[in-house]
C-alpha cells in the first residue's frame, strides 16, 4: 500500500476511481485542514499522481504514515 499526502487545494482534483478513498468526504485531513491523505495498492499508481496533474507533498509507507497520524498536525491526542 502506497500512502500519499497531498495538499487539500488538490482534494477535487483526485480520480476517486483510481484511490481506496470513496469521495474527497472519506479522506483523512490534518487538523488545519491544509493537507489530506489518499492511498492506492503498491502496483497502481494512479494516473492524476503519474501524469504529474497532481504533485504529492509526500508518499509513504504504513510505517510512516503511522508516525505521521501520530503527530499533532494531524491527531488532537499526540501519541507519545
Amino acid at each position: 500500500m502506497t500512502y500519499c499526502v497531498l495538499n487539500i487545494e488538490d482534494i477535487n482534483n483526485v480520480d476517486y476511481s483510481e484511490v481506496l478513498e470513496d469521495s474527497a468526504a472519506t479522506t483523512r485531513k490534518n487538523i488545519a485542514k491544509t493537507q489530506f491523505l489518499v492511498k492506492w495498492e503498491n502496483n497502481s499508481t494512479p494516473e492524476f499522481i503519474s501524469d504529474r496533474s497532481v504533485i504529492p507533498v509526500e508518499l509513504m509507507t504504513y510505517s510512516d504514515i503511522l508516525r505521521l497520524m501520530a503527530t499533532s498536525a494531524w491527531s488532537e491526542n499526540e501519541q507519545r
